[in-house]
């Protein structure tokens, strides 16, 4: 029996040495997923994305030359702005048109106005320049005069419409460009953060062997005992003497 009991304990020990072996196995394993499973510095010639693990934050930087490339889309953008500014409102438009149309109006009235010159010397020569028929000459010619006018104003309209257009569709190209070239550390920052979610799905792989572990500290922390409770469970008075005779029962095994 005693043989039994010191097999017992032996194994016990044994199990539980295996046991603990293999969960700080896991753990050592654990905690060095984790800390591969930490975000990563990336970084190539354009810019990077530096972590610091003491703030747990990315520190982002550009290169000198897309700080450079940055700035010169800032000006850009703000340039077209201010190139076109002065005519966004109804006023400005207006006064700009006035001003670009002003000469070829200038030099249609002084072509209408040799028009009539010449129409009313006709008239006059004909004795028809009073007549409802002469007026009406006259009138037909101060029209069309006045139709080119109109006719040339709004094609400076338009013209102008199309510049503030493409002025502004610039604009916002390089404003787009300068986010694109600001944004560049960000994107590394998420490789960065790729690397890290990849390597904490290895560390979570990690669990099933702490929880397996901790299974085997339970089952042999139960072994000895449910071996001594067999053993003692085989122990009484009767079994004592007929293994060992009419000799007495110790006094420590009075509780039998």
């Amino acid at each position: 029996m005693w043989g039994s009991l010191i097999a017992a304990g032996v194994g016990y020990l044994g199990a539980k040495k295996a046991a603990s072996a293999t969960q700080s196995a896991a753990e050592s394993q654990a905690a060095a997923l984790q800390e591969a499973a930490k975000p990563r510095t990336v970084y190539d010639p354009l810019g990077g994305a530096y972590y610091n693990p003491e703030t747990d934050q990315y520190e982002l930087r550009a290169s000198p030359q897309m700080q450079a490339l940055q700035q010169g889309l800032f000006y850009d953008a703000m340039q077209q702005r201010a190139n076109v500014e002065p005519y966004m409102s109804q006023a400005g438009f207006e006064s700009e048109v006035a001003r670009r149309s002003r000469e070829e109006e200038n030099l249609i009235k002084q072509a209408t106005a040799e028009a009539l010159d010449d129409v009313q010397g006709k008239l006059l020569k004909k004795g028809t320049l009073g007549t409802t028929m002469g007026a009406g000459s006259l009138a037909e010619v101060a029209r069309k005069g006045a139709e080119a006018g109109i006719a040339a104003r709004q094609a400076q309209r338009g013209l102008l419409s199309g510049e503030i257009t493409d002025a502004l569709n610039r604009a916002s190209a390089a404003r787009q460009g300068m986010i694109g070239v600001g944004s560049y550390p960000s994107s590394l920052a998420n490789i960065g953060q790729g690397m890290a979610t990849s390597a904490l799905g290895a560390a979570q792989s990690a669990s099933p062997l702490l929880q397996s572990a901790a299974n085997m500290n339970i089952q042999a922390g139960m072994q000895p005992y449910a071996q001594l409770s067999g053993m003692l469970g085989g122990l009484s008075r009767q079994n004592y003497q007929n293994q060992y005779g009419n000799t007495g029962v110790p006094s420590w095994a009075s509780w039998l």
